[in-house]
């Protein structure tokens, strides 16, 4: 069962049990609350205690979370232990919480004046060795102003006297730009700031507490902060480490005993009440009824519950619970970026969970890359198991354990698959397997147009022919092979494994097509048949008249197909075809009738149909190109190798490196999207996955541990 059966559960009860009623439920962990329906019923509004109560507890969260924020504690790990060994969770938040606040409130002060000081203080300085005494005049008031070349200035100078205003004017060169001067009258103040801005320059102004001092004290100030403040802030993050190693963690549980606290409350207003009782509604799985059942024993006296099935048609409503086999499980993930399924649709995880790392396989096809993968996909699982998170750094991605888990599981399955069709393949960080004489392409001798040649054939299922004198590899007379001729030799003398699906030769490229678009034809066929199917569950003519026909006329298509390709093919499969073709324009009628739109589109949309089924051609592409690729990387450094010695291998192996490390940086991407885009794009969108969406299964749950131990 891919989604789980849910059930309704309505619970009546008194209302002073309101609240016992909602800890059973978030301690039972299985119900998803909503709303009871309803626009006459009487809303659960907190009054009173239970209001104050809520209030007090939600001013205690804030306080947990600006401490961990202050101390940097957001990613420590919950401590139940010390938290139990505090008598009063309040005091203990209030005190910390005002210790850590004003230590938080004079680092952000200290670190906001050294900032000023970086980026003024040079600046600060050159003003008061300018300005000299003139700072304190009654009659002369000085403008600081930066500028970044004699063009500015004069500029400056030029909207000065077209003023008329008298001034003088002093610079001293500060790094990148200059800081200049003007003494002018008190009275002139307001124009030379008008021409200051019509000049495109503007006011040199010191913030916070420097913007009131005259420009020696601003100057003086600042020196004397750069010189104390790195100390003081010293002090104040030893004081807040030492506050993050004594007590975070004992805050971090404190704040999820908050939320949990308050998701109580939360939950009581999805409810309704009257003066002396209430309603809460939620959902289910049908599995976990008995839990929820044994977690509200105790009140079975003061309660009334009832259970009732959730509809099998139009149940959007209905939260999804995914419910797979462990072995499809992990793939869930792949789905996450989307809604999930409406309830009592069709779940495609054990689809992706086959088809997406074989796809993938059969892309990479390589043992080397799928053993590289296959190291990392180990990593991340000792990470998961660890309990250790991965960081992707510069994305700002952490992902937590259990998905860690999760993502190391997939990547398993899609290593393994490269390995398999590595030796399908024969392949090994491309040629490094055949020129060594662990695989071989296996030939046949052929007569094209009179001439002998010898082509490549899939191997196991055929046998080489004996060998012809003229036909016989040639070892080189001197020096060492190439990897072409090193190939070669292999092959006349079927050393190591022989290759199955030589898929880089001309010979393979339509046994690989055949194959994937063999794929694809069984995709898109199950596609329809799940549309035809889900039509009928759910008593929808129209989409079980689409399904049926999209599926039969896909089908006459590609039988027509198949006979255009295979001259000879019996008489009765053009007959089938011509059926299914038929059954397509009476299944388009009948759609027609229920939807003339969707009905006028089916011939359009069988004819693009074809399309998608080609689309998993790319598949084939892309992995060939990739071969390729590689193949180019390995075949340069073995004959920069065998041209140069044991200093050219050497460098060989570098070139070589370095070639699949590009490659394999500029195309994993899309060896992971293709497959993944001909699931999302081609197979999703025939059984109407994007069509009706749910809603996922969030049960009401603690999420403190009351046996959670810091380190």
């Amino acid at each position: 069962m891919a989604i789980a059966e849910m059930t309704q559960v309505l619970i009546l009860g008194r209302k002073r049990d309101q609240l016992e009623v909602a800890k059973a439920l978030q301690a039972a962990g299985v119900v998803h609350i909503d709303p009871v329906e309803g626009a006459d019923l009487p809303r659960t509004q907190l009054t009173g205690v239970d209001a104050e109560t809520r209030s007090k507890l939600e001013r205690q969260l804030a306080r947990s979370e600006s401490v961990l924020a202050a101390v940097g504690g957001g990613n420590v790990a919950p401590d139940a232990l010390r938290l139990r060994a505090i008598n009063n969770r309040e005091a203990f938040l209030d005190e910390i919480g005002g210790s850590s606040d004003k230590l938080a409130q004079q680092k952000a002060e200290l670190e906001s004046e050294l900032n000023t000081v970086t980026l003024y203080g040079a600046s600060a300085r050159a003003a008061a060795d300018l300005a000299g005494t003139l700072d304190r005049s009654n009659r002369v008031s000085l403008l600081a102003f930066t500028f970044a070349d004699a063009e500015e200035l004069g500029k400056l100078e030029r909207s000065l006297n077209e003023g008329n205003l008298a001034f003088s004017v002093g610079y001293k060169t500060t790094g990148a730009v200059s800081t200049g001067v003007l003494a002018v009258r008190r009275e002139d103040l307001p124009n030379v700031r008008t021409a200051l801005t019509r000049s495109g320059l503007g006011e040199l102004r010191f913030p916070g507490r420097f913007e009131t001092m005259p420009f020696g004290e601003a100057a003086s100030a600042m020196e004397a902060q750069a010189r104390s403040a790195p100390s003081e802030l010293t002090r104040i993050n030893a004081e807040l480490s030492r506050i993050k190693s004594e007590h975070a963690g004992s805050i971090a549980q404190a704040r999820l005993e908050l939320r949990d606290e308050i998701g109580q409350y939360q939950a009581l207003e999805t409810g309704v009440n009257g003066q002396y009782g209430f309603a809460l509604r939620g959902w289910v799985p049908t599995l976990n009824r008995s839990k929820l059942e044994t977690f509200l024993l105790p009140m079975k006296d003061r309660l009334v519950y009832e259970f009732e099935g959730a509809p099998t048609h139009h149940a959007e409503h209905v939260p999804v619970k995914l419910d797979n086999n462990p072995i499809f499980k992990p793939f869930e993930l792949l789905l996450a970026i989307f809604a999930p399924p409406a309830y009592g649709a069709f779940d495609p995880t054990w689809v992706l969970a086959i088809f997406f790392p074989l796809f993938f396989g059969f892309v990479i096809g390589d043992i080397g890359l799928g053993a590289i993968s296959l190291a990392i996909a180990l990593l991340l699982r000792s990470m998961s198991l660890s309990g250790k998170s991965l960081s992707l750094g510069p994305l700002g991605i952490v992902v937590p354990p259990k998905p860690l888990l999760n993502v190391a599981t997939v990547l398993t399955w899609m290593a393994a698959w490269s390995i398999v069709f590595g030796f399908a393949y024969g392949e090994l960080f491309g040629t490094v397997g055949e020129n060594l004489g662990m695989f071989h392409v296996v030939k046949k001798e052929v007569v094209v147009d009179g001439v002998k040649q010898k082509i490549a054939v899939p191997g196991f299922f055929n046998r080489p022919d004996e060998h012809v004198g003229e036909y016989e590899f040639q070892w080189p007379a001197s020096g060492n092979p190439s990897a072409t001729l090193a190939r070669e030799y292999h092959e006349e003398r079927h050393h190591g494994i022989p290759i199955l699906m030589p898929r880089v030769k001309t010979e393979s490229a339509n046994t690989m097509m055949t194959i994937v678009v063999f794929a694809g034809i069984l995709q898109i066929l199950y596609g329809w048949f799940l549309r035809f199917r889900a039509g009928m569950a759910h008593g929808d003519e129209k989409h079980t008249f689409e399904g049926m026909g999209m599926f039969v006329g896909l089908l006459g298509i590609i039988l027509i197909a198949y006979s255009y390709r295979n001259p000879g093919t019996p008489g009765f499969v053009n007959l089938l075809a011509y059926a299914c073709l038929a059954a397509f324009a009476v299944f388009a009628f009948l759609t027609a009738r229920k939807d003339a739109i969707l009905g006028g589109m089916m011939p359009i949309e069988l004819l693009s149909n074809g399309g998608n089924i080609l689309s998993y051609l790319r598949l084939y592409a892309v992995g060939l190109s990739s071969a390729i690729l590689a193949n180019l990387a390995t075949d340069t450094a073995w004959d920069l190798g065998m041209a140069t010695g044991p200093v050219g291998i050497i460098l060989g192996i570098l070139v070589a490196t370095v070639i699949h490390l590009f490659a394999i940086v500029f195309t994993i991407i899309g060896h992971v999207l293709q497959p993944l885009r001909l699931h999302y794009a081609e197979f999703f969108t025939k059984f109407g996955f994007y069509e009706a969406s749910g809603r996922p299964y969030k049960p009401f749950a603690r999420t403190a541990s009351e046996n959670a131990g810091g380190n």
